[in-house]
């Protein structure tokens, strides 16, 4: 190292050898005059000695012989490492515009200098959370795939085995570089065809929870809607308003299509169920095609009882080539007939199901939510002609709910009517009291359940949440209480402090990043399903936009990339 500094600092004295040489010559001879108030008759006079000119032109060429010899001297030293060469690259542009990192909310300052990236975690599945993991929508599709892989090998390692192959042969036959001539060679030839056949590719099945966490956005997004949105435009108004007028002929008009679907055409059920699952228009006559999007689906496939892993099933055959899905349906109704006639038999997740109370299916109670919030919506905007209850109407489903409420805590009614409210708080309260001196005599699997705070829709854990009270007031200063009053008045914050338009935005958009592409491609394949139990087209990702924001544009294929 000394060495190549000793070379570089030789190389840099040669250079600066030369310069002072030529400048003291440029000085004495006057080759370039110096002096900025030398006037323009002595630059003249300066250069009219014809030796002067044939002397400083020879030694300006001999100047520049020396710095064409001098002119390797940063291959005479070594050159600077890669390493050397990042510390010392050269910043030239301002600090504020240097993009330093990925800037927080905070700022420009970044808080927690420990946290590390995604690049810097590397790669996530070493970590056995992730396999435990149901909320996140990439890593159940992740692990889902990298099990079935795994389980397919195995199972395909233990098949070799029992034929006597080894990995070396079975690689060799599944290239193709290796005829099978043998008995055991053909043999194991056949198991890895007939593999190839029948098994589908690892990750190409679609699960019921894979699907509730993909509609689990959805959700979100109507609840948010009606919890904080903002009063109706009129455009929206007068489109709320005339799909509930038409919600009623619609339902009427679907019954029409189908019975006429039977009468005329002979398509019953089971072959719109068929079609259903085949994804095949080929079932039905072309005017239902070209029906208004508003009713299409439903007519086509509402009304046939479908549950959630009935649709999960349409996508997991959907994905496979059309034989093949034609062979699988046929296998799954043969199953299901099967089922239905040795009924008696019920498994333990059926059975759990029923224990627990926990409904599979409940469009019919989405309907009435998303109808009971159109008409809240339309309420925002004209009070007095949308009131939420008609006011001289007996609300029969109030009566009994509160009735429900007695016998859940333990009050015997006596089938009489009105009953007292009073009574009711009093074996509230007594319940409770009796639920925390039970707490104390539980025993460890009891407490472990409870503990557990299950997500499933049970209906202990739905009348544990209408047990809990509504959301407490946080201290606020002066100041802070002062202000929200204001924002109250003005319409620009609840009570709670929560200002309308962010709730609103991020009421309609998505909040949650995907986590990966699958998700993105898997969002975009299950958005294309027809949905059978409420009007309208597919689900499109710009539901709440207005049009001049997203436009039709945005529904086509991307241009880039060559897609």
């Amino acid at each position: 190292m000394g060495t190549q500094w000793g070379n570089c600092y030789n190389a840099l004295f040669r250079s600066y050898f030369v310069l002072h040489v030529v400048w003291n010559y440029v000085r004495v001879y006057g080759f370039v005059t110096v002096c900025p108030w030398n006037t323009q008759e002595e630059k003249l006079l300066s250069c009219e000695c014809p030796s002067k000119l044939f002397f400083s032109s020879f030694f300006f060429f001999f100047v520049v012989c020396v710095f064409a010899t001098s002119a390797s001297w940063p291959y005479a030293c070594c050159r600077p490492s890669e390493a050397e060469m990042k510390r010392c690259s050269l910043c030239c542009s301002s600090f504020q515009r240097l993009p330093f990192g990925r800037r927080s909310a905070a700022g420009g300052i970044n808080l927690n200098k420990g946290l590390l990236s995604d690049r810097e975690r590397g790669d996530q599945f070493t970590d056995p959370t992730v396999y435990r993991n149901k909320k996140s929508i990439a890593a159940m599709d992740k692990v889902s795939r990298k099990t079935e892989r795994l389980l397919k090998e195995e199972k395909q390692k233990e098949g070799m085995n029992a034929l006597g192959v080894d990995s070396q042969m079975e690689r060799e036959l599944l290239d193709g570089s290796m005829h099978p001539l043998h008995r055991e060679e053909i043999a194991a030839a056949r198991v890895i065809d007939e593999d190839g056949l029948l098994s589908s590719d690892p990750g190409s099945k679609y699960t019921t929870a894979l699907r509730r966490l993909m509609e689990r956005e959805v959700d979100r997004r109507d609840h948010m809607m009606d919890k904080f949105g903002q009063p109706p435009t009129a455009k929206e108004f007068h489109r709320l308003f005339t799909r509930l007028r038409h919600a009623d002929d619609e339902s009427e008009a679907i019954e029409r299509h189908q019975t006429r679907l039977v009468e005329e055409y002979g398509v019953y059920p089971s072959m719109r169920l068929d079609a259903y699952m085949l994804d095949d228009d080929t079932y039905f006559p072309g005017w239902v095609n070209a029906l208004p999007y508003s009713i299409r689906d439903r007519v086509k496939y509402g009304s046939l009882g479908l549950t959630e892993e009935d649709e999960t099933l349409r996508v997991t055959l959907g994905r496979m080539p059309l034989d093949r899905r034609r062979q699988e349906w046929e296998r799954q109704k043969k199953a299901r007939e099967y089922k239905a006639a040795k009924e008696e038999m019920l498994t333990l997740a059926e059975l759990r199901d029923a224990r627990q109370g926990k409904r599979r299916f409940h469009w019919l109670q989405r309907k009435r939510q998303k109808r009971a919030s159109m008409l809240r919506r339309l309420a925002l905007r004209k009070p007095d002609a949308f009131e939420l209850w008609p006011s001289t109407v007996v609300d029969y489903s109030q009566r009994i709910a509160f009735i429900a409420q007695h016998v859940e805590n333990g009050l015997d009614t006596k089938g009489h009517w009105p009953l007292d409210p009073e009574e009711l708080a009093r074996a509230r309260v007594r319940r409770s009291q009796e639920e925390a001196e039970r707490t104390f005599l539980l025993s460890a699997e009891e407490k472990k359940v409870l503990k557990k705070g299950n997500n499933n829709g049970s209906i202990m854990h739905m009348l544990r949440a209408l047990d809990t009270p509504e959301r407490p007031f946080k201290r606020l200063s002066r100041k802070v209480y002062a202000n929200r009053v204001n924002a109250i008045v003005h319409g620009d914050q609840d009570e709670y402090g929560r200002k309308y338009r962010k709730m609103e935005n991020r009421a309609k958009r998505r909040m949650r990043p995907y986590e990966s592409l699958g998700e993105i491609a898997l969002s975009k394949e299950v958005r294309k399903e027809p949905r059978l139990y409420s009007n309208g087209l597919n689900h499109t990702d710009d539901e709440h936009w207005p049009k001049h924001v997203k436009s039709w544009a945005d529904g086509m294929p991307s241009t880039r990339y060559a897609s």
